[in-house]
């Protein structure tokens, strides 16, 4: 029992040491594509784009290959170590993409909508890979971890919000630390080596794991009926109901990042640290989320979904007065600041915690969606 509890709590250090490379890697792909496609606000959004749907499309794929594998930590292991092997050399790849396009531009010098569409469409490349396998790792350690069907929904929001808790360090420190201080190279190598470490955290998990003679303690899983027995009896309509409100959900939450993206440029500009803000936000309002959808029983699962999302809706009705007046708090705080000690580093941290406030109560709203679709959604260990 000791061995395990040693085990899980590695993989979840591991989870968290993933998370926070992830967000450390986004914030530096914005950077490196701002050279390739030329526009900061292009970079934000090529980067939101292939990030989100390349952890989508990775989670479809390993997710459902972790099912079929005995050993889907293996799989795991492999994936942090492609990151970061991926990312130590993407500078060099980013520059290779960049000659690649200034020879094909020549044959399509007239056409200036045509060039910058062939830039994004290279750029959109040159990361996508990194971000599918980025997705894997989350439902492959989930999937190890979680053995009680009748625990699925606080256990994948527990794991979320760890996740995001690890993003929230990484988002910070790149944003405001590491791309300041070190440039883009090194930061990618630091993000490269928590890749690794996460690997080697979890490599050290399945060794042991052979070594061992006891064979590995098996959670015993309730039948369905019981499971089910206190929750409502969702069939296949609901089940994609879910589904399809999860994945409108998503879509409008892709469209709230780069609205909320302009209006936190009025404070910082269009620069990293309006687009760290602004990742900060969403990842620290889905963690909250996430955590008290984990600290609460939940008997109706998809009737606390349809309210979550009622509530978003709500929540931005009630924060736009005060995000349009954003720029006048961010005045005041500038004239009450202007004299004080440090008081740049004041402004900047006033100018991110002003951002943070606004945009927490619709975020934390967002942040129930997931796990609650994951209790719909948990019928059976297969």
């Amino acid at each position: 029992m000791a061995t395990q509890d040693r085990h899980s709590k590695a993989i979840l250090a591991a989870l968290l040491l993933s998370g926070a490379a992830g967000l450390v890697h986004e914030i530096a792909w914005a950077k490196l594509l701002q050279g390739l496609i030329g526009s900061t606000a292009h970079a934000h959004a090529a980067v939101l784009t292939v990030f989100m749907g390349g952890l989508a499309v990775g989670a479809v794929i390993f997710g459902r290959r972790s099912d079929r594998r005995e050993h889907p930590l293996k799989t795991y292991v492999r994936l942090e170590v492609l990151i970061g092997l991926y990312s130590l050399v993407l500078p060099w790849i980013a520059e290779w993409t960049g000659s690649a396009y200034e020879s094909a531009a020549t044959a399509v010098a007239g056409a200036v909508q045509l060039k910058f569409a062939l830039r994004f469409v290279l750029a959109l490349l040159v990361i996508a890979a990194p971000a599918v396998w980025m997705g894997g790792t989350l439902p492959i350690l989930a999937r190890h971890l979680i053995s009680d069907l009748a625990s699925t929904r606080r256990h994948v929001a527990s794991l979320y919000a760890l996740n995001n808790l690890g993003a929230v360090i990484g988002t910070g420190a790149a944003g405001f630390l590491l791309l300041p201080a070190l440039g883009l190279h090194p930061s990618l190598a630091l993000a490269s080596g928590l890749n690794f470490a996460a690997g080697f955290l979890v490599w050290r998990v399945l060794r042991e794991s052979r070594t061992s003679e006891q064979a590995p303690e098996q959670t015993e899983v309730p039948a369905a009926d019981e499971v089910l027995a206190s929750d409502p009896n969702y069939g296949p309509a609901q089940f994609k109901t879910a589904l399809v409100c999860l994945a409108l959900a998503g879509f409008a939450a892709m469209g709230y990042e780069v609205v909320f993206l302009r209006l936190i440029a009025m404070a910082f500009g269009s620069s990293t640290y309006s687009f760290t803000v602004m990742l900060m936000a969403f990842i620290v309002g889905i963690g909250i989320g996430s955590g008290i959808i984990a600290c609460v029983r939940v008997r109706r699962p998809l009737w606390w979904l349809a309210v979550s999302q009622m509530a978003v809706v709500a929540s931005l009705v009630l924060v736009t007065p005060f995000l349009e007046r954003l720029p006048y708090f961010i005045g005041l705080a500038r004239i009450a600041l202007q004299d004080t000690p440090g008081g740049f580093e004041w402004f900047l941290a006033t100018k991110a915690g002003l951002c943070l406030v606004f945009l927490l109560p619709p975020t934390i709203c967002i942040g129930f969606g997931f796990p609650l679709v994951a209790q719909v959604q948990a019928r059976s260990l297969s």
